[in-house]
């Protein structure tokens, strides 16, 4: 089995639940705050307080507003000025629709993405932007024009649907297969699919910890994820090398690491309640309003830093922590918040957009880029003010990986296995994560190439020494599991990785280090070549600078449908996530 000793664990721990019980769970949810079948009607506008930086929403009640900083902020002034933007585009004439389609308002927009750039021009100048996000291309009115549009084509519920990127990248229903090599020159495809049975989609994991820590469920029992899902093609990974595909198919047949061929969605509060009663039934409803707002069938919660769209825009379409729109699309008022940075889709994803959802759980995208909660407001701003919320959150600035310190980000060791996942749907994240440390560093006394495939991971295929893949006469290194890391490059003993900003780093390769005795200290001599501990811990036992534990936090549940005073609406993210409409958009 993989090994266990010192890995960080997700631990929900009812120490001192809380209950305020009326009954049973609410059933809110999310209301679009707009309407693209009638474009003209406002109901609401996010902004970001000028005084304190947090963010207000407005609804028309009031002119004016004073937000809890003291700042005055003029609502009706800002209503005004969207609808007078928006009134520029009610209407266009027919012979600039005739001549340049959707661009005949959003001319401007950023190209999408280079490889993508022809795709805007199907059919004439602005026209292709309907083979993405379907609307009429040809109207010449906004109300027209937008009728049946996708405002995000990579909505899982539309690309399980065969729509959007579902178009392309998806072997059910596409009319092309897009193969990616940008994270591994094996080339990856089945991005739709294998995404919406991917651990981000699931959260399976969390959902089991959660239920089983708590008497739910005994512990391995792992049959819930957010949405109904099957997985027809399983075991056999739909991408991969065939020693990785090999490796899985050992892995799963002796017991090493467990796979399901259909799982249900969790069950609603109610269900619970009748199931396991009260108060263990009280874990399902906190899964289903605190940790269950990150995963891709929603967009997520709304506070600063953890805005994103939902789906595959998640990742590659990059929001700022402020989310203003920052492009030179005219048709888009840039006061507003809940925009995407650009209109632009990468792979070069930064850390920080990890982060909008790798906040919680084992708080791995913090721990990361060095960042630690905290309950006070201070460090205050120059101007003496709190600091600005993140993730509804105030931090203190600790010590970052490594890996960050360097300048590198979370997919410069991430695979698309890893991210996308393969197509099985796996129950955690051990059993779904291809890499490890030694797939790069190797050990005191092997390079990575001379390591055995599965090295370090749950199984060890005996006699399958790794060696390297090898295209255009480049060596890349391999994961344990198999697959060529597309940005590591092995020349002679040496490793180079060259991170998503271009930028190339020399791979401390510890079997150099030792037998050339470059070791820092002593003690770390020691450590790493006189005692074994790489046989029975993972390198992050002693490498990480810190973690987070939960030992002394209290939960406090209230089914009521307010948090304590009755003041912020509590949002069940699974009942909204299931209540989309045909836009895809939840409810």
């Amino acid at each position: 089995m993989k090994k266990a000793p010192c890995k960080n664990v997700i631990l929900f721990i009812t120490l001192s639940a809380v209950l305020t019980y009326f009954g049973c769970a609410t059933k809110n949810v999310v209301s679009p705050t707009s309407t693209l079948n009638s474009a003209t009607e406002i109901n609401k506008i996010s902004v970001q307080c000028k005084g304190c930086g947090e963010i207000v929403v407005l609804d028309g009640s009031k002119e004016t507003i004073r937000h809890n900083c003291g700042a005055a902020i003029d609502a009706l002034k800002i209503f005004q000025a969207k609808n007078a933007l928006l009134s520029k585009f009610e209407s266009v004439s027919e012979e600039d629709v005739r001549k340049n389609g959707c661009l005949a308002c959003h001319e401007g927009i950023e190209e999408i993405n280079p490889k993508m750039a022809f795709i805007q021009n199907i059919g004439g100048r602005g026209k292709g932007c309907s083979v993405c996000h379907e609307g009429n291309p040809n109207a010449n009115t906004r109300e027209e024009a937008h009728k049946g549009m996708y405002s995000n084509p990579s909505n899982l519920w539309l690309v399980a649907d065969g729509k959007g990127c579902g178009k392309c990248h998806s072997k059910t229903g596409s009319i092309m297969q897009v193969t990616s090599n940008s994270s591994d020159p094996h080339g990856q495809e089945d991005h739709a699919y294998r995404m919406q049975r991917g651990l981000m989609s699931t959260t399976m994991g969390i959902i089991a910890s959660t239920l089983s820590a708590n008497g739910l469920l005994p512990i391995g029992v792992r049959k819930y994820a957010n949405v109904d899902v099957d997985a027809p093609f399983s075991p056999v990974p739909l991408c991969g090398t065939e020693i990785y595909k090999e490796w899985v198919k050992q892995a799963i047949g002796q017991g090493a690491i467990d796979h399901l061929n259909h799982v249900d969605k969790l069950v609603t509060f109610d269900e619970a309640v009748k199931e396991w009663g009260v108060p263990k039934a009280m874990m399902v409803d906190y899964y289903r309003k605190e940790c269950a707002r990150c995963h891709l069938w929603t967009d997520g919660a709304k506070y600063r830093g953890d805005r994103r769209a939902g789906g595959c825009a998640a990742c590659h379409v990059l929001y700022s922590n402020n989310a203003h729109y920052e492009g030179n699309d005219p048709t888009i008022f840039k006061e507003e918040v809940d925009k995407p940075l650009m209109h632009k889709i990468t792979t070069k994803i930064p850390s920080v957009q990890c982060t909008r959802c790798h906040t919680r759980g084992k708080r791995i995208g913090t721990n990361f880029v060095g960042i630690m909660e905290f309950p006070y407001n201070s460090p205050f701003t120059d101007t003496g003010m709190p600091q600005v919320r993140l993730h509804d959150k105030r931090y203190l600035h600790i010590g970052a990986d490594v890996h960050y310190q360097r300048g590198m980000e979370c997919v410069d060791c991430h695979t698309s296995a890893d991210i996308h996942g393969d197509g099985n749907i796996y129950p955690t994240t051990d059993h779904a994560v291809e890499i490890e440390c030694t797939d790069c560093h190797g050990t005191p006394t092997q390079y990575p190439w001379e390591l055995p495939i599965g090295y370090g991971d749950a199984l060890e295929l005996k006699g399958n020494i790794r060696s390297v893949f090898v295209k255009e006469k480049k060596e890349y290194i391999l994961t344990a599991r198999g697959n060529p890391f597309g940005n590591v490059l092995k020349e002679g003993e040496r490793l180079k990785l060259i991170d998503s900003h271009g930028n190339t780093h020399e791979v401390p390769v510890l079997k150099s280090i030792n037998s050339d005795k470059l070791w820092k200290t002593m003690d770390a001599e020691v450590a790493m070549s006189k005692i074994p501990h790489l046989k029975r811990m993972e390198c992050y036992s002693c490498h990480s600078v810190w973690a987070p534990q939960c030992y002394g936090c209290h939960l406090k549940e209230d089914f009521s449908g307010k948090t304590t005073g009755g003041v912020k609406t509590q949002v069940d993210w699974l009942t909204s996530t299931w209540n989309h409409d045909a836009y895809g958009r939840t409810q």
